[in-house]
């Protein structure tokens, strides 16, 4: 049996919302949080091309520019509008990810930042799962010629 990726998403909203962990566990609790998030929606959606390309993109993504920008460029490749909409709100998880495991200091200059981020990689993530069997649909095509 695979992993259901959804529980990272419902982790995750559990860390975000989850105000009875340790105070000084605040800001760990948020960076994991939008983590989590990013890391379902990347795991989901890789899930969903791996079936509209019946190709394991694992065995690209080595070669190439590794799994989580070949996921992105894919979805950008889209004819559908709606496609490449999820490319932009995984890319935009991506990079709160990034900040959150190395620059979460962009955070800081924002009231509430640590939680405020978490809140809105929430938001995108859930927007994310909502629209993602988009990808599985026929008529919207996705250009695989990078995987040549």
């Amino acid at each position: 049996m695979s992993y259901d990726w959804n529980n990272y998403f419902r982790i995750a909203t559990c860390l975000k919302n989850n105000s009875a962990i340790d105070i000084s566990l605040e800001e760990t609790r948020y960076r994991c949080a939008i983590s989590r998030f990013y890391y379902s929606l990347h795991n989901l959606i890789k899930i969903e091309l791996d079936k509209k390309l019946q190709k394991d993109l694992s065995i690209y993504s080595r070669a190439l520019k590794g799994s989580h920008r070949l996921i992105i460029d894919l979805l950008y490749s889209s004819n559908s509008k709606n496609v490449r909409y999820i490319g932009a709100g995984l890319e935009e998880l991506k990079e709160m990810r990034e900040d959150s495991d190395y620059r979460m200091s962009n955070f800081e200059k924002i009231d509430n930042g640590f939680k405020t981020a978490a809140d809105s990689a929430f938001i995108i993530a859930n927007d994310l799962l909502n629209t993602i069997n988009i990808i599985s649909d026929p008529s919207n095509n996705i250009d695989n010629s990078m995987l040549t």
